[in-house]
């Protein structure tokens, strides 16, 4: 059983989320939802107030934990995230962070340059990640072209120390926050090979009953209730096509999808439009339905199609957005090939084209 949106009289759903199609509909929704729902009037958001109404499911109904994979006990999440977190039943440790053989990759707080150096763990004690002094082989962005001399110039942000009379390198980085600088900006962590890190499953238990995989619930767990009605019919100033795609969740820039004619819209999102378009405009429903039926189905296909569909029965001229792709820019104005542009060089070129493009 998939996760579902509630269906309530006087509503429909469109992409998992509830429209009511007129506030005797609306009230039922938010009257219905009540018992096992937070609902926040959107309204009053102090940052961005907008319509509508968000839900979610209250604590005492659902909450996400973890198992232990020892004894099966039920333990907070969050929690579990941090290195050396135990189980509060049997005491044994579910995760692991910083495991030895595994690698971290961080840069200095003090290095302006901001360049990454790579080491291997070898323990984690009282907030310090114990690490071999040899720096390993790497070909990330942005790395320290000399890593041993790199370390050699922020020595006084780590302590060397001696473990099993090997010379190790201990830097203050504790799992759980503390009003404490740390010396480093940690980037990557990764484990060692054939090491399992963590010893826990994530779980949702919704109304006492545990559930390993959150699409058995059968309920949503959050979603978005619309007063569209009070703005239907929609009226066309040039964006209804857009109107009826971001409703179904969709992007209507031509750019944004593959130029390939490859297919990128599946049925159930185009049976949300029609929804949509059924529900909320003046546009003839049998004509709109066989439309889905012949169209384009690729990105920009489709939004061409739909706009022209549109502009057919409004008589309002649809404005369509294209911004071309990056690469096609650069690949038109031959500063380089799909393949031979990094990061550094991509900021620069970039910035080339559109100062020109600005004094033009």
């Amino acid at each position: 059983m998939n996760n579902k949106t509630p269906i309530i009289p006087g509503t429909v759903i469109i992409a998992h989320d509830i429209h009511a199609t007129s506030q005797d509909g609306l009230d039922r929704a938010l009257d219905f939802l009540a018992a096992d729902y937070d609902i926040k009037d959107c309204m009053k958001d102090e940052y961005h107030p907008h319509s509508g109404y968000f839900a979610t499911l209250k604590e005492s109904v659902f909450q996400n934990l973890t198992k232990c994979d020892f004894c099966g006990h039920l333990n907070t999440q969050l929690a579990c995230k941090v290195h050396g977190y135990s189980c509060k039943n049997c005491g044994k440790v579910l995760y692991k962070e910083y495991v030895k053989g595994g690698t971290i990759r961080f840069s200095f707080r003090n290095d302006e340059s901001m360049k990454y150096v790579t080491l291997y763990i070898h323990s984690y004690e009282n907030d310090r990640i114990i690490c071999y002094p040899k720096p390993a082989k790497t070909e990330a962005y942005f790395s320290a072209k000399n890593p041993v001399q790199h370390l050699e110039q922020f020595k006084d942000e780590y302590e060397v120390v001696t473990v099993d009379g090997k010379r190790m390198l201990s830097f203050f980085y504790p799992a759980k926050w503390k009003k404490v600088d740390r010396t480093i900006n940690m980037a990557e962590v990764r484990g060692a090979p054939n090491t399992k890190r963590q010893h826990y499953r994530s779980v949702c238990v919704y109304k006492g009953e545990v559930f390993e995989d959150r699409y058995e619930l059968g309920v949503k767990d959050s979603f978005m209730i619309y007063d569209t009605f009070k703005y239907a019919p929609f009226k066309d100033t040039g964006r209804l096509h857009a109107k009826i795609m971001s409703m179904a969740g969709q992007v209507s820039r031509c750019d944004y999808y593959y130029q390939d004619r490859r297919p990128s819209f599946n049925d159930t999102q185009l049976g949300w439009m029609k929804t949509a378009v059924e529900t909320f405009t003046d546009l003839p429903k049998e004509e709109f339905a066989y439309f889905l039926q012949t169209c384009r189905k690729d990105g920009p296909g489709f939004i061409c199609q739909l706009a022209q569909f549109v502009e057919k029965h409004t008589k309002v001229k649809q404005y369509l957005e294209n911004h071309p792709d990056v690469q096609e820019i650069l690949k038109e104005k031959k500063v380089c090939s799909y393949y031979d542009i990094d990061g550094v060089d991509f900021i620069f070129k970039m910035g080339e084209i559109i100062s020109k493009k600005g004094r033009n």
